[in-house]
């Protein structure tokens, strides 16, 4: 009788671990999923709310789990000021990478990073059609600084990177979902996942 009991208190301990480590822990999961859901801030923005929101077994591979978080992207201020900021700084990047560049195929190298950054501006401000110069007008006007670098004189080359490097920080902005009326502590919802893998050791991140 006393080796039954000692069978099952056995049996109970081993269920009772297995219950406890049959998903990832959220300490492990948080560290490897937020970074991920940085990935695509920017200046101007912050994540807020983030917290494990639903979790799965991979239908494929009975030890691999899937873990997903909720969080939100917030804007710390004036929407016009944060794709300022990014224009700003993709400038100083392309300015530094064009005086980088030299000699043959350094030109080259400038020469696409140029007609590149021209071609993905020109197609989101035609894909609005006539509506893009109102939109612009309109989003401008709620930034002082925002006109002052709209329309800042240089040669043509530079105003026109200039105008399509705030064009690729608004659009990002678009693409992250914040409307043109965002304001300030606006939030846009996203969503971040991870993989992981049970091993002899206990769980880990999947590769």
């Amino acid at each position: 009788m006393k080796n039954i009991k000692m069978v099952l208190a056995t049996i109970s301990m081993v269920l009772l671990s297995g219950c406890a480590d049959d998903k990832p822990s959220d300490v492990l999961t948080a560290e490897k999923v937020q970074p991920y859901a940085e990935q695509s801030l920017v200046k101007g923005l912050e994540l807020t709310d983030f917290k494990r929101d639903n979790g799965w077994v991979d239908t494929e591979s009975p030890n691999r789990y899937k873990v997903q978080y909720v969080f939100n992207y917030r804007l710390t201020k004036p929407l016009p000021e944060i794709a300022l900021q990014g224009a700003q700084d993709f400038m100083a990047e392309y300015d530094a990478s064009q005086k980088k560049n030299s000699g043959l195929i350094g030109g080259l190298n400038a020469l696409n990073e140029s007609m590149q950054l021209s071609i993905t501006a020109n197609e989101w401000i035609r894909n609005q059609g006539d509506q893009f110069a109102k939109r612009r007008d309109d989003f401008l006007s709620k930034c002082q600084p925002c006109v002052v670098y709209w329309n800042q004189s240089g040669s043509e080359q530079d105003v026109s990177a200039r105008r399509y490097a705030f064009v690729m920080a608004w659009s990002n902005l678009e693409r992250l979902g914040f409307k043109d009326e965002a304001k300030t502590g606006a939030k846009v919802p996203r969503t971040a996942w991870a993989a992981f893998i049970k091993t002899e050791k206990g769980w880990k991140a999947a590769s």
